[in-house]
């Protein structure tokens, strides 16, 4: 495993935020780090990016463009079910890999605008 530095923009109807992360790497394709309440780890697929956390507060979501998935948000306040509806996905590997995903997330029939910009160097 070599390290890894992960930086995470993030744009909903709240604003924008940005998270940096110290991580590792599992392999090519996986990505491991942390922060004080959860572990994360984000996997590349072909046409496809899967998102896992867990800890405090757990989910797994897929973004993939051709089909909607479901998850499930645990948090200690309870279970909130979600749907993941990816409407862009751009993945490029190179010496830093450059993630862009927008998505709409279903929400109890609320839909909600997100996009992420991941930068893993």
């Amino acid at each position: 495993m070599r390290k890894v530095n992960i930086k995470i923009d993030s744009v909903s109807y709240e604003g924008k935020t940005s998270q940096e992360f110290e991580g590792l790497t599992v392999n090519e394709c996986e990505f491991e780090f942390s922060d004080e309440n959860n572990k994360y780890k984000i996997i590349l697929g072909d046409n496809s990016l899967t998102y896992k956390s867990e800890g405090k507060s757990k989910v797994n979501m897929e973004f993939n463009l051709e089909r909607e998935s479901a998850c499930t948000y645990d948090t200690p306040y309870g279970s909130i079910p979600m749907k993941v509806k990816t409407t862009v996905l751009s993945i490029l590997k190179k010496e830093i890999i450059k993630i862009v995903v927008h998505y709409v997330l279903d929400i109890d029939g609320a839909e909600n605008f997100w996009s992420k910009e991941i930068t893993i160097s």
